[in-house]
């Protein structure tokens, strides 16, 4: 266990391994695909809807975490941008 490590965001081995098991079990993806969703814009105004799937996706996130990020940030894998607005967007044309 790294608990001297600040650079862990807090997350646990045991909570990150929990989340990891919980994707594969229940959502049947890996966890880093379920990471990669939650940062996405469309994804997040999906889970906002009022969809069976919305609702399992969303009960899910009560469970493990939310959309805080669940995974220890790996020294060989860049941390994406939360929240910057930055993700996916693209320069017009003139």
């Amino acid at each position: 266990s790294d608990d001297d490590d600040d650079d862990d965001w807090g997350i646990s081995d045991i909570e990150e391994n929990e989340f990891r098991r919980a994707c594969t079990d229940i959502l049947g993806l890996d966890a880093e695909i379920v990471e990669e969703s939650k940062q996405c814009p469309a994804f997040r105004h999906w889970l906002q809807g009022k969809t069976d799937g919305a609702l399992y996706w969303q009960m899910f996130f009560l469970k493990y975490g939310g959309l805080a990020p669940m995974l220890k940030p790996k020294k060989d894998r860049p941390v994406a941008l939360l929240n910057t607005g930055e993700i996916g967007r693209r320069r017009k044309k003139r």
